[in-house]
């Protein structure tokens, strides 16, 4: 697995057995490590804020020596360069809600998330926070150039405020609610097991699997959205170890198919490391995915210069440089007619029936505007029935990468 980043918490809680319940969620994590600081009194947390950074907050509003939005306010004077997640019952969340219009990043409610919900609650709301004060500090740099200038910040501002408003709206209208009806869900099937008779068993079914659904679709297009927003890191990035960690994942998940991997050695580029593990975790996942009628799943990882073809071309018909280096992932699935090639990286858009193979249609368009934002070209070269090609370019210059 790749190196995990420490995350540091500061975790004000009063309710003891709430506090322990979410510090083992984290211990369970398989994405981040965490470190947790717990007060059960504002004033004590404020106090530490004095000695220690945190790298986010997870706050109760209602504390013994603090009530309501004065428990947000007062902790942020101290920690406003901090992201902040409320912690809420279900008979507060309107308070919540106010939290957030008044600078909290997210909000979960208590008893109601996962491992998985309250991990990527941290990460977004992280994410996030940095994304407000790069803007924040480009939008300062901005008011001091010329009237030509000026204008174009009004139109950042505007679309920084679109931004947001979907944030909001996919955060919170959809993914709470969300959460909500999963976990009455799982009550349900809990206290009321020995009576669903078989037809009751399916309902529930398809009512968890259209809510994993709709969940996946909601980090795919939250994904989506800040893939060109986030801060990206150039380095010499070794793109066979990121695919032989993701592999094994993969097999794991897939473990009733023989996987047949051939990655080749040492395949480098200089690139966003945690990017372009997206771009190979969905290649390759797809790889597998679209591989699984085929008694063993090949997939193959590799690069090349076009030196010894001079007549390579993209989607686009564009022809890549005799000098420019290509790297490919390459499965043995189902392939698609290439007829429809122009579809695949178009947000939705599906080549195959969703029945048959499960998807939001988001993965690629993801993959593009990664590969795009790094100055490179991604296409495909396939045969229905006799698998696909992914092909990429990354140039080898950091000037090319918008930071």
């Amino acid at each position: 697995m790749m190196n995990q980043q420490l995350i540091s918490i500061l975790l004000v809680e009063d309710n003891l057995g709430d506090a322990f319940f979410l510090q083992q969620l984290l211990k369970e994590s398989q994405i981040s490590k965490f470190q947790v600081s717990h007060f059960d009194y504002l004033a004590k947390a404020i106090s530490h804020l004095e000695n220690a950074s945190f790298d986010v907050i997870l706050l109760d509003l209602l504390l013994p020596d603090s009530q309501g939005l004065e428990t947000l306010l007062n902790i942020q004077q101290k920690a406003d360069n901090i992201p902040i997640v409320i912690l809420t019952g279900m008979n507060d969340e309107e308070l919540a809600m106010e939290a957030v219009r008044k600078g909290a990043q997210d909000y979960l409610i208590k008893g109601q998330f996962t491992t998985d919900i309250l991990t990527q609650s941290i990460r977004y709301a992280i994410e996030r926070k940095i994304i407000q004060k790069e803007l924040k500090k480009r939008t300062e740099q901005l008011e001091q150039s010329n009237q030509e200038l000026k204008k174009r910040t009004q139109e950042l501002e505007a679309v920084n405020k679109e931004l947001k408003a979907f944030s909001y709206t996919v955060s919170h209208d959809l993914r709470n609610p969300l959460t909500n009806v999963k976990g009455i869900l799982f009550l349900l099937q809990e206290k009321h097991k020995d009576r669903f008779d078989t037809q009751d068993e399916e309902w529930l079914d398809i009512m968890n699997r259209s809510c994993n659904r709709m969940n996946q679709l909601i980090q795919d297009l939250m994904l989506f959205s800040h893939v060109e927003k986030q801060k990206a890191y150039l380095s010499d990035v070794n793109l066979s170890l990121l695919a032989n960690q993701i592999i094994q994942q993969l097999e794991m998940k897939y473990s009733d198919k023989k996987v047949e991997a051939i990655v080749e050695s040492n395949i480098m580029a200089v690139a966003d490391e945690n990017l372009m593990y997206i771009v190979l975790e969905n290649l390759l996942s797809n790889a597998v995915k679209y591989s699984q009628k085929q008694e063993k799943v090949r997939i193959e990882v590799g690069s090349f210069f076009n030196h010894e073809s001079q007549e390579l071309e993209n989607n686009q018909g564009e022809e890549i440089s005799q000098k420019q280096l290509a790297y490919f992932v390459a499965d043995n699935g189902v392939g698609f007619d290439m007829k429809n090639a122009d579809q695949l990286f178009i947000p939705f858009e599906r080549l195959h029936n969703k029945n048959e193979f499960e998807g939001t249609g988001i993965g690629l368009a993801t993959v593009q505007r990664i590969i795009k934002r790094h100055g490179g070209k991604i296409w495909a070269n396939s045969e229905v029935g006799k698998g696909s090609t992914f092909y990429f370019t990354i140039p080898n210059y950091s000037q090319t990468l918008v930071s």
